[in-house]
């Protein structure tokens, strides 16, 4: 089933954003029986500041790959200079995001709300039948945020 592909030479560790999220997409390809299509348009180092969108992806594949009901899972990052996007799409079942019960901590909690802390978006986008996307969105961190979001990380313990 893999689907993320390595290019000759590269090694699977976390040291750009890319590369982080390979890992993730490979891991959830290993839990779950499932391909994830990749594509990676730019890329930056990977810090702490941008954490927070790797695992909000990394919710958002292991979601899809529970309940969507596919064999693939499409995701698609573009690392810009001002914005890090990142989209999580599934052909599956979806759902009503309104329907799903308060204590159903995935969406809410995993994702939407770990973008909001570190000063991202997420937005989901499905209906029963038409599949799901989730959209996230990340300022690119330049130095100085990134030093800022270490220290925020430290003092939640997140």
């Amino acid at each position: 089933f893999r689907r993320v592909l390595f290019r000759s030479g590269e090694v699977a560790d976390d040291t750009t954003l890319a590369r982080a999220l390979r890992r993730a997409a490979a891991e959830v390809e290993d839990a779950h029986g499932l391909g994830v299509d990749l594509v990676c348009v730019g890329d930056r180092p990977m810090t702490e500041a941008l954490r927070p969108i790797v695992a909000a992806a990394r919710e958002a594949m292991t979601n899809a790959a529970k309940h969507a009901g596919v064999d693939r899972i499409d995701v698609y990052l573009e690392a810009g200079n001002a914005e890090i996007e990142l989209y999580v799409r599934d052909r599956g079942r979806g759902f009503e995001p309104d329907a799903v019960a308060q204590d159903r901590l995935g969406l809410r909690s995993s994702i939407i709300e770990r973008m909001e802390r570190h000063g991202g978006t997420a937005e989901v986008v499905t209906a029963p039948g038409a599949g799901t996307e989730v959209r996230l969105r990340l300022p690119a961190p330049t130095h100085a945020t990134a030093d800022a979001t270490v220290e925020a990380t430290a003092e939640e313990g997140t």
